[in-house]
């Protein structure tokens, strides 16, 4: 990558990482399709995986005192046994179809919570299985599910508790993600890492700056933002389907 590049990937990283810091999500929705343009497309998703680990586990160590370990503990299993099939669906199922249409799903939900006024209403606890699946299935078979989460926790928890259980979830899947890769000899490759090390100072700063932004949000500018990157990413989605 070149210097030019390089400038085009850190911006991308800063701006990638202010909107985590605001949201818990949306890194992948900004970041990977301006990587794709500058590097292999196998690299984006292992070079963002290492980036949201480090930006997930910070947010958690930050927050940590207002995680919801109920909630946590309902959607982790369902995470788990979502992933495991998400990869063996990857493998017998046609993958487009089913983008397009959660993408759609995904898309008409920000869409309608933008259209509506205030906050969402409560979402009962009894959803926590049908959401661990789908963010766990989506994570398995396309490497990204944290919108999934962020719907069902932004209707049961405060916006701090969201952004903290989210953290939470999205640091565990993603750490498993790493794993993989490692063990798969992804992180072999040194100009990778370099690129990693380069990028990293991008992504702190963003976190920063997000946070700062965070703090003067209302509650109803916070779900205003988080709809429309719901929005964005089921649109993402179905661009990648009907692209690929």
């Amino acid at each position: 990558m070149d210097w030019p590049a390089a400038a085009v990937a850190i911006a991308t990283v800063f701006l990638a990482y202010a909107v985590f810091a605001i949201a818990a999500f949306g890194t992948v929705l900004i970041a990977a399709p301006v990587l794709a343009h500058l590097m292999p497309v196998a690299k984006v998703v292992p070079l963002l995986s290492l980036l949201d680990v480090i930006a997930s586990t910070s947010s958690l160590l930050r927050l940590r005192a207002h995680v919801s370990r109920p909630e946590l503990m309902r959607l982790l299993p369902w995470l788990a046994a979502g992933a495991v099939a998400g990869a063996w669906l990857l493998l017998v199922l046609p993958g487009r179809a089913m983008m397009i249409a959660l993408g759609a799903f995904v898309a008409l939900y920000g869409i309608r919570g933008l259209l509506s006024s205030g906050p969402p209403k409560l979402l009962s606890q009894r959803w926590a299985p049908a959401f661990g699946l789908a963010g766990g299935v989506l994570g398995g078979m396309f490497g990204t599910g944290g919108f999934i989460y962020a719907m069902y926790l932004s209707r049961r928890l405060e916006a701090e508790a969201m952004r903290a259980t989210q953290s939470a979830l999205i640091a565990t899947a993603t750490s498993i993600r790493v794993a993989i890769f490692a063990i798969a000899g992804v992180y072999a490759e040194q100009a990778l890492l370099l690129l990693f090390v380069l990028l990293l100072p991008a992504m702190a700063v963003g976190l920063v700056a997000g946070g700062r932004v965070r703090l003067h949000i209302s509650r109803v500018q916070f779900f205003r933002v988080l709809h429309v990157l719901l929005a964005a990413s089921g649109l993402a989605l179905v661009w990648r389907a009907l692209a690929g």
